[in-house]
This record gives structure tokens, sequence and C-alpha cells, in this order.
């Protein structure tokens, strides 16, 4: 049957919970390159992308992130997250959602300055504010099915918000991305994040009070049973 999602790591410190924070609590974010480990927790990065921060395309800097001596030449997503827990190395495919994250707290930040007085400082690990994603403007439908697929809670959210609000619901899009995923994963090749994204647009399906959503969702248990049964 379709992956549903559940988390793997301790509820105070997986990634669902916390991307967020290690991402508004990051000075520096950068795409680069493993250019050498220094030791176990210090590595040098050539920096390909700026994504926040003050660092250039070309150069060399240190930061801290743990890494394994296979990973030297790998592309990856570098931060400086200033509290624990934090994911200091994403893989590439995170781009799209840490670029969302800090679209997030760039507008918390231009918030916080309008209204000084709010008692709240953005940008130091806090969680975003539910006020923040609720003044989030999803462009469309596809933008809202890209979030829904997101690790952290804050993109499942502005995500499910917006598609539950669509009337009418936009069954046929969230079940063609289903789909997708799934014949990609037909050959038995992996897919980034196929259980997480699979559960969370299972997920919008049964929420969505729509007949074809339902249709679906029943004959995906449907044939769940009778490939069982075939045992």
């Amino acid at each position: 049957m379709i992956a549903t999602v559940s988390a793997r790591a301790c509820p105070a410190c997986n990634i669902y919970n916390y991307l967020a924070e290690s991402v508004v609590g990051s000075s520096n974010i950068v795409v680069g390159k493993l250019g050498a480990r220094l030791d176990n927790s210090r590595v040098k990065v050539e920096v390909r992308r700026v994504l926040r921060g003050a660092y250039q395309a070309g150069q060399v800097v240190e930061m801290e992130a743990w890494t394994k001596p296979e990973d030297v030449g790998m592309v990856y997503i570098f931060s400086d997250p200033w509290d624990e827990p934090s994911f200091r190395v994403l893989e590439l495919p995170f781009e799209e959602e840490v670029r969302f994250l800090l679209r997030l707290a760039d507008s918390e930040t231009r918030d916080h300055k309008s209204a000084p007085n709010v008692g709240r400082i953005p940008g130091i690990g806090n969680h975003l504010s539910p006020e923040t994603l609720v003044k989030y403007k999803v462009k469309d439908v596809d933008e809202a099915i890209i979030l829904v697929q997101g690790w952290s809670n804050e993109s499942k959210a502005v995500g499910m918000d917006y598609l539950h609000q669509c009337k009418p619901f936009p069954s046929q899009k969230v079940i063609h991305a289903i789909e997708s995923i799934r014949r990609a994963l037909a050959p038995g090749k992996e897919v980034f994040s196929a259980q997480n994204r699979l559960g969370n647009l299972v997920e919008a399906l049964m929420l969505a009070p729509d007949s074809e959503a339902r249709a679906f969702m029943l004959a995906q248990v449907e044939a769940s049973l009778k490939s069982q049964s075939n045992l």
C-alpha cells in the first residue's frame, strides 16, 4: 500500500519539529562541496551558492559538520545553527524547502521590525510563529502540493491549509503527484524522501471532503488487501 509517515527520531529531536529552527537559527547557509575533513566535526567547504549570510561563491570556508570520509567531494547544504538539535548538513533536494523556510524567516523579521514590542526576537532558534505561516501567500495548487511534501511541520502546514481551502479540492493533482512518486519507485530505484512525501500527500487526500479522493483511497486499501490475500 501507499507509504505512511512516522517520526523515526525521538519527539524532542526529529527533523519534522526542528528543521525550521535549524534553518532560521543559522547565520550562514550555503550549497557547497565538501573539500576536506579537518576532523570528525570540522570541514572545509568550497562555496557554490549562498542561501544566507556573508560568504561568497568560490570561497573556501571552515564549518562545523559531522561527516564521513566517503563524503569528501560531495555537494551538500551546509549551515551553522546556534543550538541543538540541528541539521548542519542536508542533501541537495532540501534546497527548495530551505529557501521556503528562509522566506518565512525574512517575513517574520520584517513583521518584528514593524512591531518592535511583540516581545519575540526571530532568527535565534525559535519556531516560526503561527501568524507567519498564515500570512504566507501560496502562489497556486502546484506550489501547495510541493510544500505538503516537505519535511518540516511548517512547510506541510502551509501547503495543507491552502489545499483544504480550495473549492473544489484538487484531488486529481494530488493523486497525480502520488502516482508520479510511485511510478518512479516501481523499478526499485531510490526516490528522495519518498515515504515522507507519499505519507503527506495521502494525509491530504484522507482529510479531503471529496468523493474522488475517497474512491482513490478505497481502491488502494482494496488492492492492498487483495495482494495480502494472495501471499
